[in-house]
């Protein structure tokens, strides 16, 4: 988010924020994709965390003698 504020001429979540107040619909769509994109890659975020959890938590197999 910090190129997109550069790029946008100043701090994106302040402007669509703001702009809510006036129900501005395109300030509404940029929290609303804030909101998803960070929920989003939360799920993701947690997702991977769980799947190389559960991969070191298994014993290491056994190797015959």
């Amino acid at each position: 988010m910090g190129a997109g504020g550069v790029l946008a001429g100043g701090c994106t979540r302040g402007a669509g924020l703001s702009g809510v107040r006036t129900l501005s619909v395109a300030a509404l769509l940029a929290i609303t994709s804030i909101g998803v994109g960070g929920v989003l890659t939360q799920a993701l975020l947690s997702r991977a965390g769980s799947a190389g959890a559960a991969a070191s938590a298994r014993p290491a197999p056994r190797q015959a003698a």
